[in-house]
This record gives structure tokens, C-alpha cells and sequence, in this order.
């Protein structure tokens, strides 16, 4: 269809330019893709995780949280607070080694919430 097309046209793009990327463009394309059928995606959502995991401490407050919203959807976590920086560089270095495998992701120690 035209828009696994489309996808497959940014995909590809996206692959070639990610790690020249601000780190808030890495933020909103992982958003848009982490909404997109994997078989469509295919590993864009990988490469952008790693990527915004290594640039976690220069995100702004409001996008720490859209990550923090990202990583609790995407890895079904049972989160009421919003993530740390720490916690959001090891989800985002999980959905970024996790290619091709759901396991890695249900492996993660899940950190017990702050009372």
C-alpha cells in the first residue's frame, strides 16, 4: 500500500540520518515510529532508542516525559510516576538491543516505585 511505502521511504532516511539528528528529532521520530506495525518499522525504533539513550540528559522536562510515556507503552510497564534519566537510558537501551526479540524486553528487572 502507499503508506508502507512512505514508511519504507522514511524508514530508510531516517536510518541513513539518525546519528546526525538533535536529540529532540530523535525524541519525535521514535514516537511517530513506535506507533508503526514492526513489520513496516522494521529496525528504525532500535536505532532511534539508542540513539536517545545516549542523549537522555539533554531532553527538557517535557520531553523526558513524552520518553517516559514512550517507554511505558511500548515496554507495557506498570508505571504511575514518570521515569528517571536512568531508568529511561536503560528502557531506551533495551528497546534499542531488543531487534527481532521480544524476550530481552520481558527480562528487565522492572525498578520497584519510590514511596
Amino acid at each position: 500500500s502507499g503508506v508502507n511505502t512512505l514508511f519504507a521511504a522514511v524508514s530508510k532516511v531516517v536510518m541513513q540520518r539518525y546519528d546526525s539528528l538533535e536529540p529532540t528529532a530523535l525524541l519525535h521520530l521514535l514516537k511517530s515510529f513506535v506507533a508503526v506495525p514492526r513489520d513496516i518499522a522494521g529496525n528504525v525504533v532500535h536505532a532511534l532508542a539508542a540513539a536517545v539513550a545516549r542523549h537522555i540528559d539533554e531532553l527538557r522536562p517535557q520531553e523526558l516525559q513524552t520518553l517516559s510515556r514512550i517507554c511505558v507503552s511500548t515496554l507495557d510497564l506498570r508505571h504511575n510516576h514518570h521515569l528517571s534519566n536512568e531508568e529511561l537510558r536503560t528502557y531506551c537501551m533495551t528497546l534499542g538491543g531488543s531487534a527481532g526479540t521480544d524476550s530481552a524486553v520481558s527480562a528487565i528487572p522492572l525498578p520497584l516505585p519510590l514511596a
